[in-house]
């Protein structure tokens, strides 16, 4: 609590002369100040509460696998954010394993600030799956066909065949998969070929191919 500079003396009825108090409790405080000329005046405040300071906010510790991503975010919302990185957003997603901390800011202008570990798992997967069947009936569940990647993928070419061994769907982006459509037409309940050519790293070149069920 700072009533000002220009003064020669403050009385606090905490008892401190000092042109400032820091407090930490509810109570009334009120000061006399002295200036020059040796006129006096006084003021009072009341602090009815007392918000506490923003903590563990952040999940628990976890494990992640070297090709994996996380997403870190607060428990609670804030009026500001800064993250150890230099970002200021509610969350950020990260592929390191280190210690990464965020410091807080509420609406009462709490400074809180946490912690939290990313470690390497062990038993990592490695290698690659492919579903034998999907149903792309816009439920939100196995609607997209494409191969599962455990690992950093280097290359990767992923191709449909119908049943004439003409190309429905080609992708160089494992992230992308097949909506059953083609040229945005439906298409209807069938067995259909893929071949798959990739590369994990510190692996070589791979080949895979196989058939998919598409279930309408």
């Amino acid at each position: 609590m700072n009533p000002g500079a220009g003064y020669t003396q403050y009385n606090w009825n905490t008892g401190s002369t000092n042109s400032s108090i820091s407090i930490n409790g509810i109570g009334s405080y009120s000061v006399i100040v002295t200036d020059v000329n040796g006129c006096q005046n006084a003021d009072s405040t009341k602090i009815t509460t007392i918000q506490p300071t923003p903590a563990l906010f952040l999940p628990s510790d976890i494990l992640i696998c070297p090709y994996e991503k996380v997403t870190l975010s607060a428990s609670k919302n804030f009026s500001s954010y800064l993250w150890n990185d230099g970002s200021k957003t509610p969350s950020i997603t990260v592929n390191k394993i280190g210690i990464y901390w965020l410091q807080g800011t509420d609406q009462f202008g709490c400074i809180g600030k946490d912690s939290i570990y990313i470690d390497a798992k062990s038993n990592c997967l490695v290698g690659v799956f492919v579903p034998n069947a999907f149903t792309p009936n816009s439920d939100g569940k196995n609607d997209v066909f494409r191969p599962v990647i455990y690992g950093n993928i280097l290359q990767y070419d992923f191709k449909i065949f119908n049943r004439y061994g003409a190309i429905i769907f080609q992708s160089s982006n494992n992230s992308k998969g097949w909506d059953g459509s083609v040229n945005g037409a439906i298409i209807g309940s069938n067995t259909f070929a893929w071949t798959l050519v990739y590369q994990l790293e510190g692996q070589p070149v791979q080949q895979q191919k196989g058939v998919v069920m598409l279930i309408r």
